[in-house]
């Protein structure tokens, strides 16, 4: 199953899963440089028409070349500054109202600020949702991709809120991969039991296994070395449940700090469970490639029926 044989799974995969040409229509809260160049891109490839480019200048279009916004901009205490980044988030969520564009992307701005504007609009959820962020990783030597969450929103999921984000990763491998996951449940060490999940009726289809260290969850022969019992999970696993948002955090951009010192050509796909549109959220740090492949896995979902009728994952 893994690729110590086999060839890497690769995030560019991810494109061929997107139509081309594509009738997506990404509004960005705040775009930075990279947003705008990566969505330009994509356009003239026909994966989506970026539209809005709102934020930069009144919702000036990226053809008339706004200006964008900086981690600056994002952490200034400048009132008028504060106003325009407030005005940009509030005119993205309105487009995903309004139906004038179909994929909502997170630009150079706080994910808290933008979360609280979505769930201030009563028509894009539901009372009892659940939404959740997930991440889709290219590991070194692994032929198959691995998804990890949660790893900003919930951010100490109880047992429940843990099965709905296992259940939400497992059919977002299931529709993008075609198999039914491995799913581990992270934790500091194998005995810690009250981060298992819990499901109505039991897990659906996928397997699930745990409490592990992460070492146990993805490397081959790890249970073993431990002196755990190996099961079908252990050392195969395709999902990882992270114990909190802080460890999810971490993970996250460990993986980037660790892509950038090493000057590999590596990135990570981030999304959201839980709302019935493509949401594409990206780090402020990510890199182009990440803001890439986070466009193509939403875009992708979306296209096979993901958030249709999402809601509690």
């Amino acid at each position: 199953m893994r690729g110590i044989a086999g060839q890497e799974f690769r995030l560019e995969e991810l494109r061929d899963k997107v139509k081309h040409p594509s009738s997506h229509v990404v509004a960005v809260a705040c775009p930075d440089a990279e947003c705008i160049e990566m969505l330009k891109r994509l356009s003239r490839q026909g994966i989506g028409n970026l539209v809005f480019e709102i934020g930069s200048q009144n919702g000036v279009p990226a053809e008339r070349n706004p200006r964008p916004m900086t981690l600056e901009h994002a952490e200034s205490k400048d009132p008028a500054i504060a106003a325009t980044i407030q005005a940009s988030i509030e005119a993205s969520v309105k487009a995903i109202v309004d139906g004038s564009a179909t994929a909502l992307m997170k630009g150079c701005v706080n994910t808290k600020q933008l979360m609280g504007t979505i769930f201030r609009e009563n028509r894009l959820r539901r009372a009892g949702d659940l939404w959740t962020h997930f991440a889709c990783y290219e590991e070194e030597g692994y032929d198959q991709a691995i998804l990890s969450g949660d790893e900003g929103v919930v951010k100490y999921p109880n047992p429940s809120q843990r099965g709905l984000i296992a259940e939400g990763m497992a059919r977002a491998y299931r529709l993008l991969f075609g198999i039914e996951p491995n799913i581990a449940v992270l934790a500091p060490n194998e005995t810690d039991f009250e981060l298992m999940p819990e499901f109505e009726g039991g897990p659906r289809g996928f397997k699930l296994g745990g409490p592990y260290s992460v070492e146990v969850a993805l490397l081959p022969g790890g249970a073993e070395h431990k002196g755990i019992k190996p099961d079908d999970v252990a050392g195969r696993a395709h999902c990882l449940l992270q114990p909190d948002y802080r460890a999810g955090n971490t993970y996250h951009k460990t993986h980037e700090v660790s892509y950038a010192m090493r000057g590999v050509d590596r990135g990570i796909a981030g999304t959201m469970a839980g709302p019935r549109f493509p949401f594409i959220v990206t780090s402020r740090g990510d890199n182009e490639r990440s803001k890439r492949y986070s466009t193509w896995l939403s875009l992708a979902l979306s296209e096979l029926g993901y958030y249709e009728g999402a809601g509690r994952v």
